[in-house]
């Protein structure tokens, strides 16, 4: 599938006690429901147990 035609999201991630960043998944590697699962994963494998809070970005890839 051709890049420009795939939809993505994006969230701003914040760490406690460390990072913010900005996220990027395609929707559909995304479980439906779970909406921040590949986040979910990227925080646990990179930050372990930390709490963290997210909030989508609109338009973010436009």
């Amino acid at each position: 599938m051709n890049e420009s035609n795939e939809r993505k999201v994006a969230y701003h991630v914040k760490v406690k006690g460390m990072d913010s960043f900005v996220f990027g998944v395609r929707y559909d590697v995304n479980r439906t429901d779970t909406p921040d699962a590949v986040l979910q994963d990227y925080i646990h494998e990179n930050y372990g147990n930390r709490e963290y809070e997210y909030q989508e970005i609109e338009n973010y890839f436009n």
